[in-house]
């Protein structure tokens, strides 16, 4: 029986020997195929570059895999010393590691990567829910004083009339000093309250503008279909939302309730009794001081609800950090489990065929070693037994007074006489007549075998590799905008512009505009900026500024934008110098250079003056990480979100350009600049004399 059981195991390990070494094929190959794609994922250069490169890596993770396991496969279960076979375990163990650090991370990126950047993006969701959410409830503290400014107000009027009517406090009726001074209290807390009632509205504006982004990206997570372009729209989302909660957090009234609330008390003058005698002089002295007192009173009580606002924490500046889908799910290992296992189980799955050997190499050593010896030698052995037996004979040996125990004849006996050996023999004589192709297979080298394998290996990718070339190839074909390349200087209005808006084509030529800025002075103290914003046009402006100070009062603006840093230092330039802006007629003013004009203590916009904003983007050659990318332009949108409202710009202004894309503009009408403030009511009734 032993002998059975032992052969048995025998044919079994020659029967799987070849599908062993396809199943190690298969898998490198599904490795391969899933590295391709995790590899590819976080690869930044050209899309011919990434393919090759991908390509190259994945082929590269086939070959090691295939290598390593086939390695382990022959000789591993060999090894019969407790040295060997721990020295072995331990080379295993230091592939295994090596595998999972070249493969398994990219095939769980192919396998989840899609699943963890939607989870990325909806905690990002809600990290931007709870800023908007503080923002919002920061804005609306101080609205919570609104009650008690109102009662203070109604109460100052109450008693103005009282005593303008029946003189409920002095004793004499009319407008005196008394109803004059608490007529004056009434009308500060009546300006505070509209002050108030300005916020609000504004607050409210801003944040169903911030619940729109939120429901927009909300959107975009649920969304079916790829991530990629999911998550591009996402960041534009997120740099609009960052806007909104930044202008948010410059809409609290509680500074303004403090400085008001010190100039109520510290400001009271009472007016000098005018009572036509002595005794209603005194009479309006108590009740101007009892006034005084009910003043400083409220500003106290103002005063320490202030403070008690101002004291809330701000919100922290939050940055969205675009990740690649391999960077997602080793951030979100622990909530893709699955995939992960997935993903290790087809670079370490050949490990367990390699035991599986093991154990029955050692099963088949272990029943060898309890069987006679005569059971344990093959046919062929037997044959050569038989002929050494006959050569002694014939030399005259007498094989039986040399030998003991005859067992020669007793096997002889057995082969001879046994019918179940004769049938056995029949079993086996069937059985490599059906295992003759298998057998053949295993002749086979494993040289012969790895390149038959990996031509398998390249007709099974091909087809996928052929359609990720088309794709890209597609991709390549799509009509994108490029920042890059030169932009038209009047690009189609945004999707929310008037369509009925008329267009006005600027005088100056495209050509001219095209040049980098140039300064000229003009006529009544005007110095004409017009041109392309380039690097460098901030230091110009400020040579020409400090050689012709004394002359320069208005800076006239005609350019299609440009750098925004150095818009950015001209304006402020412009304001430190207290210098007005100006953009004449059919002037155009695009893109960046309404930030200039935003820096004029007067701002005029002549009749059919062109501005317009859009999204920022870089005309850079350069193509930087999603990451770069992102932060590069949320950190700009905070530079100029703060810019605006520190030159008291309108926050609606910034959200029309967040809104546009880059190959558009957002034209601006002369109604539009004016709510925005981006024209001052002195440049509006210039316009009108115009």
């Amino acid at each position: 029986m032993a002998t059975g059981a032992s052969q048995r195991l025998h044919d079994g390990v020659a029967a799987v020997e070849t599908m062993t070494r396809f199943a190690v094929a298969v898998l490198a190959l599904a490795s391969g195929v899933y590295t391709y794609l995790g590899v590819r994922s976080i690869l930044d250069g050209s899309p011919t570059a990434v393919f090759f490169a991908a390509v190259i890596y994945s082929a590269s993770v086939s070959v090691g895999i295939y290598a390593f396991w086939s390695y382990m496969a022959r000789f591993y279960p060999h090894i019969t010393t407790h040295r060997g076979r721990a020295s072995m375990l331990g080379v295993m163990a230091l592939g295994a590691a090596m595998i999972l650090a070249m493969s398994s991370w990219l095939n769980a990126a192919a396998l989840a990567g899609s699943a963890a950047l939607e989870q990325h993006l909806a905690e990002t969701v809600e990290d931007y829910t709870a800023d908007l959410d503080q923002a919002h409830q920061n804005a609306l503290a101080a609205q919570s004083l609104l009650p008690d400014i109102q009662r203070a107000s109604e109460r100052f009027a109450q008693l103005a009339q009282s005593e303008r009517q029946s003189g409920a406090l002095t004793g004499t009726t009319g407008s005196g000093s008394v109803v004059q001074l608490l007529s004056q209290m009434s009308a500060q807390m009546k300006d505070l309250e509209s002050g108030i009632n300005a916020s609000r509205e504004q607050v409210t504006t801003l944040f169903n503008q911030g619940q729109k982004r939120l429901e927009a990206m909300r959107t975009l997570v649920s969304a079916p279909g790829a991530i990629e372009p999911r998550a591009d729209q996402f960041s534009s989302e997120v740099v609009a939302l960052t806007g909104v909660i930044a202008s948010l957090g410059q809409t609290s009234i509680a500074p303004s309730i403090r400085r008001a609330a010190d100039d109520l008390s510290l400001g009271f003058i009472a007016p000098v009794a005018d009572g036509g005698d002595a005794d209603l002089v005194d009479r309006q002295d108590r009740v101007m001081a009892t006034v005084r007192a009910s003043v400083a009173a409220q500003s106290k009580v103002l005063s320490e609800a202030a403070d008690e606002i101002l004291a809330r924490t701000p919100v922290k500046e939050h940055r969205f950090v675009p990740l690649s889908s391999a960077e997602a799910v080793l951030r979100y290992a622990a909530d893709f489990i699955p995939a992960w296992a997935g993903a290790v189980s087809i670079d370490l799955l050949p490990g367990v065929l390699v035991f599986i050997l093991a154990v029955v190499h050692g099963a088949i050593r272990k029943q060898e070693e309890s069987m006679p010896f005569a059971e344990r030698i093959t046919a062929a052995e037997l044959l050569q037994a038989l002929e050494v037996r006959h050569a002694l004979t014939n030399n005259g040996v007498n094989l039986e007074q040399a030998v003991a125990e005859p067992e020669p004849e007793k096997g002889q006996r057995n082969q001879t006489t046994s019918p179940v050996s004769i049938h056995e023999h029949v079993r086996r004589i069937d059985r490599m007549r059906i295992d003759e192709p298998i057998r053949i297979l295993s002749r086979l080298d494993d040289g012969a075998l790895m390149r038959g394998a990996f031509l398998l290996l390249l007709a099974l990718t091909a087809v996928f590799l052929l359609i990720d070339v088309r794709e890209i190839a597609t991709k390549r074909q799509l009509p994108t905008f490029d920042p890059s390349h030169p932009m038209p200087f009047l690009p189609p209005a945004g999707t929310k512009a008037d369509p009925d808006r008329p267009t006005v084509n600027p005088a100056s030529p495209i050509e001219d505009l095209a040049k980098p800025m140039t300064f000229n002075l003009g006529p009544g103290g005007s110095l004409l900026a017009e041109g392309t914003l380039d690097l460098g046009a901030a230091l110009r402006f400020a040579r020409e500024v400090e050689q012709r100070g004394e002359y320069i009062k208005t800076v006239e603006l005609n350019s299609p934008g440009g750098s925004v840093d150095d818009a950015l230092a001209i304006s402020r330039l412009i304001r430190e110098k207290r210098l007005n802006t100006k953009v004449a007629s059919r002037a155009l003013c695009a893109s960046s250079c309404p930030i200039i004009l935003s820096g004029g203590v007067e701002r005029l916009a002549e009749s059919d003056a062109v501005v317009g904003v859009h999204q920022l983007f870089s005309d850079s050659n350069d193509r930087p990480t999603p990451q770069e990318a992102m932060s590069a332009a949320q950190s700009a949108t905070a530079r100029i979100a703060r810019h605006l409202d520190a030159m008291g710009i309108s926050a609606g202004l910034w959200f029309h350009a967040l809104e546009t894309p880059p190959d558009h503009l957002y034209y601006l009408t002369a109604q539009e600049m004016a709510d925005f403030r981006l024209t001052t009511k002195a440049a509006a009734r210039a316009k009108k004399k115009n």
